[in-house]
Parts: C-alpha cells; structure tokens; sequence
C-alpha cells in the first residue's frame, strides 16, 4: 500500500480546487473576482470568501453594514490554522473572568493558559493573546487563506493527517516489537547475558586459536621421501594430541567457573545465594526449599543449553582444522604441481647437456639462489631396475603405493579431531544437565565429525583433487621414463655381452672389430656418465642415484672383461701358431715318406672303375690323402654381435 505521495514541484493555483471544508462550515460558494489570475492572488474589498462561509453561521452580523461592528472568533482546531467559529461576547468575558479568579484564588500556581480571542471587522483581523496584539488588514488575511486553500487542496496535505496517524501506530507497534524483542534477547542470548558474555568470548577466542593448528608439518622448500614425508606426519600428529589434551582442560576449566559463579549470581538475585553461600563457607549441610529447588532446575536447564553451545564452539573448530589442514596440503600439491608445465616434461632427457659447465660460485645469479629459499617438489620417488635380467624399470614408491600412504596418513590424522571432548556427558557438569535429561531423556552420542566430514561435498572435492593430481603426476613420471628406453637397450645389450661371451667367439675375430668394439664401450661409459641423478617434474622429483649406480657400470664392465680376454686371446693364438710352425718345421726336416709304387699310382689314374669302387679317389684325393697329416681340419667361426 502506497502511503506517501509526493507532492508536485509546483502550485497551479489557477487549476487548484478547494480544500474539503471542516464540519464546523459548510463550504462556501467560490466568488469569481477572488479567483487567481496568471497564477497570482488576486485581493478584493468585496465579501471574500472567508467571509462568505462566515455568514452562513447562526450568529454572523454583518460588519460591512455598520463599519464599527465586529465580531469575535475563535478557532476550532489548534491543528487547523483557518477553521473559526463565531462565539457570543459573553463567552469572552467569562473565560477572562475565570482566569482572574483562578490567578487571585491561586497566587502561588502559573495561570492556566487560554486560547487567543480573534476580533474581525471590515478593516481585518486582530489576535489578541495575552500582551500579543496583531493586527491583519482583511485583503492580506482574505490572500493568505486563499493560499492555505489552495495548498490544503493537494493530495499531500490533504491525507497528511491519516498517514501522519498511521506512521504514529507503526512506529508505536515497532517500539513495542523492540522493547519485548530486547527483553527475550537479554534473557536468553548468551552474549548479552553479563556472566556467559565472558565465557563465550574467551571460548571463542581459544577456539580461533585452536583453529590455526594444522595436521600435517609442510615445509615448501624441502623434497622428503614418502617415508621421510609420513614420519613428520606422525610426529606432528603427537604434538597435535598434546595441545589438544591442554585445549579441553582449559574449555572445561572456563566451562565450570562460568557456570558455578553464573547459578551463585541468579541465587543471590533470586534472594537465595547469601544463605547457601554462609552455608557452604561454614560446611554444613542443610536442606533447600522447594521454591530454591524449582528457580536452580529452571536455570540448570539454561546453563545446560550453554554447554551445549560450547559444544558446538568446540566441534566447529575441529571441523575447521581438519578441513583447513587438507586445504593446506593440497594447496602445496598445487604449487609443486605448477612448478614444471607438461611442455617442458614433455622435453625432458635423462642425460645432461654436453655443452653444459658448472656454475660460478661467485656469481650473484648463484648466490641470491643459494640464499633465497625456493619452493621445491613435495615428495621423493626413486627409479629402480626391479629386475636387472629383463631391464625392468619402476617408481618406488609406485602410484597404488602412494595413494594408499596419503590416504592412511590422511584418515590417521583425522582420527585425531573426530573425537573432540564432550562437554555435555562430561561428569564435572553433571549436575548442570540432570535437570535436563530428566525433561528430555538422556543425552545422545553426539555428533561423528568424521560422518560430517565424509559427507561434507567441499572436504570430498579436495580429496578427489588430492588424487587427481597424484594420478597426473605419475603421468609426469612415466613420460619422463620413456626417455631412458635407449639407455636400457644399451644395457641390456652390455648384460648380454657379459652373460654370454666366451673366449673362443674372440679367436678369429680381426684387430678392427675389436678396436671398434673397444671404441663402443668407451662412448658408452662417457653416455651413461651424464645420467642425471634427479630430475623435477613438478609435485614429484625424480631420484635416479640406485639406477645409475646400476647401469653406469656395465660400459666399464665389457671394457674390463675385453681387457682380461685380449691377453690370453693372443697367447692362445701364439701357441697356436708356434704349434703349426714346429708342426711344418718338423715336416720340412724330416726325410720325405716313401712314395707308392708308380705301377699302383698308374692304376689310380687310368683306372676309372677302381676310383669309382673306392668313392671320388682321383688325384686329387690321392694327394689329400698324402697331406692329411700334415694340415688340420678347419674350425667353424663365431661372428660377435658388436654393440650398437
């Protein structure tokens, strides 16, 4: 409902109509010669309109008729300036007559007040109130109510009065509302009450401190193990359980002072408190009356819905230390996570640049890195061979393993805030909530912060983030093991070498092969020498110190075993050749063996038959026959697979 109506930024007094008139005059008939012209008042002599509703009251004389004629009047409403009505001269005078007589009766006492007396005459109006005396020639007077007539007429003035009514009872019902409103509010709010406001505060001012503690010690600029990682874990969780063994002794303490000085307070109010309070200094035992008995249950019941509020303070802040701590951990995953981008792994070798020198120690580059501390990766992982046989490479720990040591250290650390002390079931305040369990029944078991963080949709999006993150980092990781596929072919080749290599695959091999066999392992040994012993990839740094002291070796190790075969290779094939020498020096010595009947070596060649009957005898088997003892049968050869 619209109860104001803006009143226009003018008054048309030549379109304005006039005001309703009061029940003490009828309206009078509107004279055309008084009507405004140009948005002007136009005065007159002639009967006014003022003076027109005049006449038409019982006792009107004309004062134009006699010019010393007058009349007195008297205003109706103090509210409403123009409302007059025509009173008799002995009214008048009887009302100046009583104050006399109340002034000379009373002498001590202020004279009452009484209303002003208007005189009108054909010249104008006279007030006369006490010593004020004024006069108002009857063209301005008529003006003047012309104007107020006009200005009543808007719809502003005009219902002033009801809304002026209305916004009086709506303020009065508001008051009201306020006053009843401050009234429960100081009797049952606790901050507003003198003995709990205290208690609350200091509640609250432990609990915010309380809330600051953390679960989980992370250091952003140290990399740690997982094991090294879960160890800080676990002695962060003791030191955790200590202060919060101090936290609830101190809410109890603050607790029970407050409820004890609060119920000794309300006695003594009451008109109880100071002979309980002598009976108690004296230690005496006396019985209480029934009426003490009610007003103690009455505010029992009050303290215990405190307790129960402290309850609350104090579940609220385990609930945010839980939260905020996982907050924080995976805000650290965050930042290490965007401490290398995908690009950049993407690019990553597992070697060192050739071209690469060591740093200056006195350059200031250096120096300001040294000694301003940078965040670093999270955690620790180690790449191994798991099975130097089939060049097996894995991450230790691998990503199930991980999972599942954050998930435990996680849920282990909760443990320590998902039973906070109950304050309500606590027996130093027992005797506070007997009056309420015996209204309502006995207490519950209370709230399960661990349901409530389970079911909580924030705490499970940071966990699902927490995982998502690890499975990404992982990706990192094995992105960045693709990389060492040649370095493991290299060795596995090398492992081969040494398995199966034997002295004899060596004996026929020429001075070049094993020259650049030799030349091979020697360019391996400088390859594998550059293997980074650790390498960033955001949230996870890996540590390949136990892979490289595996596979750094083996160039060094085929080298040594080509260094051990190449002496007693040559010895073998010295002897070999001293051999056949004093094999053919012997031969060369000796006489030459009889040779066979020409008749019998005619009958080898020029008999076709015989040297069929006895296979492919020819001459040429003839003379193979006669250096059969003299030359040695030729040994298969055995190629060695050179390394790449």
């Amino acid at each position: 409902m619209r109860l104001l109506t803006p009143p226009p930024p003018y008054i048309d007094l030549t379109t304005a109509t006039p005001a309703t008139p009061t029940p003490h005059l009828p309206s009078p008939t509107t004279n055309a010669s008084t009507l405004p012209t140009n948005g002007r008042i136009a005065t007159s002599t002639s009967t006014t309109a003022f003076i027109s509703r005049l006449q038409s009251l019982p006792n009107y004389t004309d004062i134009f008729a006699n010019p010393a004629s007058f009349l007195y009047l008297k205003r109706v409403s103090l509210d409403v300036a123009y409302d007059f009505t025509i009173v008799a001269p002995s009214v008048i005078h009887q009302e100046r007559d009583d104050a006399k007589e109340f002034a000379k009766l009373n002498p001590s006492l202020p004279t009452p007040p009484t209303q002003p007396i208007y005189t009108l005459s054909s010249h104008g109006l006279t007030l006369s109130h006490g010593d004020l005396v004024e006069f108002t020639p009857l063209p301005e007077f008529e003006r003047e109510y012309r104007i107020y007539q006009l200005i009543t007429s808007q719809p502003f003035f005009r219902q002033y009065h009801m809304w002026k009514g209305f916004i009086q009872w709506k303020n009065s019902v508001a008051t009201k509302r306020i006053a009843r409103a401050s009234h429960v509010l100081q009797d049952s709010l606790f901050i507003l009450h003198p003995d709990l406001r205290r208690a609350i505060l200091k509640l609250r001012r432990l609990c915010y401190e309380l809330s600051l503690l953390r679960l989980h010690a992370i250091d952003s600029t140290a990399t740690l193990t997982m094991e090294e990682f879960v160890g800080q874990q676990v002695r962060q969780k003791a030191r955790l359980q200590e202060l919060l063994v101090k936290f609830a002794e101190k809410t109890v303490d603050i607790v029970r002072d407050t409820c004890d000085e609060s119920l000794r307070h309300f006695l003594q109010r009451s008109g109880f408190g100071e002979n309980g309070q002598q009976e108690r200094e004296e230690g005496e035992v006396t019985e209480i009356t029934f009426t003490e008995r009610a007003a103690m249950r009455t505010f029992c019941r009050k303290l215990a819905k405190f307790i129960r509020l402290a309850d609350f303070f104090v579940c609220d802040s385990f609930i945010k230390i839980a939260v905020h701590s996982t907050h924080d951990l995976l805000n650290h995953m965050i930042r290490g996570q965007g401490l290398v981008t995908d690009d950049v792994v993407e690019d990553l070798k597992p070697l060192t640049d050739v071209d690469a020198s060591p740093p200056d120690p006195t350059s200031p580059a250096l120096l300001h890195e040294l000694t301003t501390k940078r965040s670093v990766p999270l955690f620790e992982i180690e790449l191994m061979v798991t099975n130097a046989n089939y060049g097996r490479l894995e991450f230790s720990p691998n990503e199930m393993l991980l999972k599942t040591r954050l998930e435990n250290m996680l849920f282990d650390s909760l443990n320590v805030v998902s039973q906070p002390v109950r304050l309500l079931t606590h027996a130093t305040f027992k005797y506070y909530v007997e009056p309420t369990i015996d209204e309502n029944g006995p207490i519950g078991e209370g709230v399960e912060l661990e349901s409530m963080l389970m079911e909580d949709e924030f705490f499970q999006d940071m966990l699902e983030q927490i995982n998502e993150l690890t499975e990404n980092a992982y990706d990192r990781a094995n992105k960045y093991l693709e990389s060492f596929e040649e370095l493991m072919d290299m060795f596995m080749e090398n492992q081969e070498f040494l398995r199966e290599s034997r002295l004899e695959d060596f004996m026929e091999e020429s001075l070049e092969d094993l020259r650049k066999l030799l030349e091979t392992f020697r360019n391996q040994e400088t390859i594998f020498k550059r293997i980074k012993t650790e390498q960033e990839l955001g949230m996870l740094t890996i540590n390949t110190a136990k892979l490289d002291e595996i596979i750094r070796p083996s160039p060094g190790a085929c080298v040594k075993f080509l260094h051990l075969m190449m002496p007693e290779m040559y010895t073998n094939k010295n002897e070999s050749l001293f051999g056949r020498l004093a094999t053919c020096n012997e031969q060369v010595s000796n006489s030459p063996p009889p040779l066979a009947p020409p008749p019998l070596l005619f009958t080898h060649v020029h008999n076709p038959g015989l040297g069929q009957s006895h296979g492919s005898c020819g001459v040429h088997a003839a003379h193979a026959a006669l250096q059969q003892d003299v030359r040695r049968p030729p040994r298969p050869r055995r190629r060695v697979r050179l390394p790449p």
